[in-house]
C-alpha cells in the first residue's frame, strides 16, 4: 500500500502541472490539497461510524472507494491526458536534471527538516496534549479538526490573496511559522491557547505545501517534472520516517520543552537559509505569479 501511494504523488503532481498553466499552478496545487483535506475530514468520521458497526465493513468500504476512484479517474482523465501528452510530444524535452541542480539539492534536506517538524503532529503532539495539557482524545481530535477546517476554508483564499510575490520569501516565512507554532506549546495551557498554536503552524502549512509543489514544478521545466517531484516525495518521506523517531526520542530523553523549542530553532534556521538561497541562487528580480 505504501509503495502504491508513494507512486501516486509525483505522478499526480506532474498531471497537475500538465493541466494547469504557469499562471495558476500554485492555485492548482492548493485546490488539490483542498480535496485531500476534505477527504481527511470526512474519512475518519465515516470510518469511525463503520467501525462501530463492523470492522470488516470498514475495510471493504475503504477498498471499494479506492476502486471507485480508479474508475472515475480513468473516465474523466483519459481524454485530457492523451491530448496533453500529444502536445508535449511535439516539443523537445527541456529542463535540467535534478542531480545536477545544486540549489535544488540544497533545498531537499531543508524540506526534510521542515517535514520532521511538521510530522510531530502525528507523533509527539497528541502525547503532549494528553500528558501535559490533560486533554482527552475528543479534544485532541478537535485541535486536529481546527487544522483541517482552516485549510479547507482559507487556503484557496490565502493563495489568491498573495498574488504576485516571492515564492522563496513566502516559503521561508512558512517554515518559520511552523517552528514557532510548535515552540509556543510550553508557554501556555488551555484549549484556546492550544488552538492558537495550531492556527499558527497551520498557516505555515498552508503557505508552504502548495508553494513548494509549484516552485519545484516551475524549476523542473517540461520533461523533468516527474523526476523532480519524485525527489521531493523522497525528501518528505524521509521526514515521515525520521521525524516521529527523533521527536519521541528527544521527548522521552530530554523532555518535551527541548523538543518544542528545538522545533522553533529549526524553523528559524530554515527561515534564514531559505532567505539566503532565495536572494543569491534562485530568484530573479521578477515576481512569480501565484
Amino acid at each position: 500500500m505504501a509503495t502504491a501511494s508513494g507512486m501516486m504523488y509525483p505522478a499526480n503532481s506532474t498531471s497537475m502541472a500538465r493541466l494547469c498553466s504557469s499562471e495558476n499552478i500554485t492555485k492548482g496545487f492548493a485546490l488539490n490539497r483542498l480535496a485531500n483535506n476534505i477527504g481527511v475530514t470526512i474519512g475518519p468520521a465515516v470510518g469511525g461510524f463503520l467501525a462501530l458497526h463492523n470492522y470488516k465493513l470498514l475495510f471493504w468500504v475503504d477498498g471499494l472507494t479506492c476502486i471507485a476512484a480508479v474508475v472515475l479517474f480513468s473516465l474523466l482523465w483519459k481524454s485530457p491526458e492523451t491530448e496533453l501528452r500529444a502536445q508535449e510530444g511535439k516539443h523537445s524535452v527541456t529542463g535540467r536534471f535534478p542531480w545536477f541542480d545544486i540549489p535544488f539539492l540544497l533545498i531537499l534536506p531543508m524540506i526534510t527538516i521542515w517535514g520532521m517538524i511538521f510530522h510531530q503532529l502525528f507523533a509527539t503532539f497528541p502525547i503532549y496534549m494528553r500528558g501535559v495539557y490533560g486533554f482527552p482524545e475528543n479534544r485532541i481530535g478537535l485541535l486536529v479538526m481546527i487544522n483541517t477546517l482552516l485549510i479547507v476554508t482559507l487556503e484557496m483564499l490565502l493563495i489568491h490573496w498573495m498574488g504576485k510575490r516571492s515564492l522563496m520569501r513566502i516559503m521561508a516565512t512558512a517554515f518559520l511559522l511552523t517552528g514557532v507554532g510548535f515552540a509556543l506549546l510550553p508557554l501556555g495551557r488551555g484549549f484556546v491557547f492550544a488552538a492558537f498554536t495550531v492556527a499558527i503552524w497551520t498557516f505555515g502549512e498552508m503557505l508552504s505545501m502548495p508553494l513548494l509543489g509549484a516552485f519545484i514544478i516551475q524549476r523542473a521545466g517540461e520533461g523533468k517534472r516527474g523526476i523532480y517531484m519524485g525527489f521531493y516525495s523522497f525528501a518528505f518521506s524521509v521526514s515521515l520516517i525520521a521525524g516521529p523517531a527523533l521527536g519521541t526520542y528527544v521527548y522521552s530523553r530530554f523532555g518535551p520543552a527541548y523538543l518544542w523549542f528545538g522545533c522553533g530553532v529549526a524553523g528559524f534556521v530554515l527561515f534564514v537559509l531559505f532567505r539566503i538561497i532565495g536572494s543569491f541562487l534562485l530568484e530573479s528580480p521578477a515576481s512569480v505569479e501565484l
